[in-house]
């Protein structure tokens, strides 16, 4: 089996560790638990899943400061008590991007251990895989398809996405089979939306599902795209407006169309939510609802003595999802770094007193703000010193608005190397494809 898809099957058992009529038919059961085969496989294989985080733990128990600790931790809590994220950075004290890089580094640990037992029992004939005179198992179909929908949403980190970009990029595909299918596509937006947080590639995957399925099913008639904000979310709506009178619903599950049903994972897996009316005497137009989670503005530390350039990137990233605090001085920013829940730093070099490298290193060796990504913004492009002490991407000045915004996206959501680990471990440091100062 490729590494891939049993890494991704190994992920998808754990997500419903406790779901043991899903394990029953999970094609692990029938690759890892050993003979006999009794009806009990779903146990087993819970059992098995435990046993191999606890087998995860130091057998000396160094606390939230030993790698091998956290990464045990975070496993049991995440799958076992079934905490959030979130909840578990906050129990075991640790940055979010610490989090993300102990659940994927615990997972492969996991991984590994489980390996020697497919291949111990990968040799097993199918008559051998379950008692005489029973039927074959559910296909592995569903799981795999949980797999890839899993490892799509797990490609990239959660960031602030334009759902209206997204959205319009997403009919610029369907606009073919909008008009094979002579249907009508229309969108409103309200102004002054914040971005949600999600996974621009799986929301898009969402969004097509679900197109789709909305223009197949309503061919020939009008569907109108309508965005808006609910209280901490932001709502898509997809309705037929040329519709005034109740109808009855009909085949209108989730699970009835494998477009629906692989859509509505993923708006799950971005902490949303997709919804399809059952009674539209209130509104009887509609075709379907997403809901995403509003993206929280992200506190950004500019460390900058110059205050014409701070006011320029105050005035850049007006309307994007970005709190920014300025520091003039080492002390200042180290007081903000480790004060103010930084989630990234934007740091000139030419500094007075004490310069930037010294600063990032400083960042560097605190707890708190060893893992917050740094983005070295100066006209002093030295990348192969920036790498070598940790930051996670340099930007040369004059920049524009476009070169930045990228800079801090690609910041907050790249692949969590450790940050001043020696240059072969640490994080590529891609210099911006446009010209400085360039319009956007």
């Amino acid at each position: 089996m490729e590494p891939e898809r049993f890494d991704g099957l190994v992920h998808d058992a754990l997500v419903h560790l406790h779901d043991r009529a899903y394990l029953q038919t999970h094609p692990l059961a029938r690759l890892l638990v050993s003979r006999p085969v009794d009806g009990k496989e779903g146990a087993r294989l819970q059992r098995l899943l435990i046993e191999t985080i606890d087998d995860l733990k130091p057998r000396i128990d160094g606390g939230p400061g030993m790698p091998e600790w956290r990464r045990q931790r975070y496993l049991y809590l995440r799958y076992v008590e079934g905490l959030t994220h979130e909840q578990i950075v906050q129990q075991v004290g640790i940055s979010h991007r610490q989090g993300h890089r102990d659940h994927r580094e615990a997972l492969n640990a996991v991984v590994s251990l489980l390996h020697p037992r497919l291949v111990s029992n990968d040799d097993r004939s199918p008559a051998e895989a379950r008692p005489p005179g029973t039927a074959d198992p559910a296909p592995a179909n569903e799981h795999l398809l949980e797999a890839e929908l899993v490892k799509l949403d797990g490609a990239a980190g959660h960031a602030p996405t334009d759902l209206v970009a997204v959205l319009n990029a997403a009919l610029e595909t369907v606009d073919e089979l909008a008009s094979q299918t002579h249907t009508q596509l229309r969108t409103t937006v309200e102004p002054g939306l914040p971005p949600v947080m999600a996974n621009r590639d799986a929301l898009r995957q969402a969004l097509l599902n679900l197109l789709s399925y909305a223009l197949e099913r309503h061919a020939g008639r009008v569907i109108e795209a309508r965005v808006a904000g609910e209280a901490e979310r932001v709502s898509l709506t997809l309705a037929d407006p040329t519709v005034t009178h109740p109808r009855h619903s009909t085949d209108l599950e989730i699970g009835a169309d494998p477009r629906l049903r692989a859509g509505g994972r993923l708006v799950e897996l971005q902490g949303g939510s997709l919804e399809l009316p059952f009674d539209f005497a209130a509104q009887p137009g509609l075709i379907a609802r997403l809901r995403l989670p509003a993206a929280k503005p992200a506190s950004l530390l500019l460390v900058d003595d110059d205050p014409d350039f701070a006011q320029l990137v105050q005035r850049y990233l007006r309307g994007y999802p970005y709190r920014v605090l300025v520091a003039t001085n080492a002390r200042r920013a180290i007081e903000l770094a480790e004060t103010a829940d930084v989630q990234i730093v934007v740091l000139d070099v030419l500094m007075p007193t004490q310069d930037g490298w010294e600063i990032l290193r400083a960042l560097r060796r605190l707890p708190r703000t060893r893992d917050v990504p740094v983005v070295v913004c100066s006209v002093l492009a030295d990348r192969a010193l920036a790498r070598s002490l940790g930051a996670t991407s340099l930007l040369a000045k004059p920049v524009s608005q476009r070169s930045l915004v990228d800079a801090l996206r690609d910041g907050l959501t790249a692949p969590t190397g450790s940050p001043g680990s020696p240059a072969g471990n640490a994080p590529s440091l891609q210099p911006s494809n446009r010209p400085p100062g360039s319009p956007d």
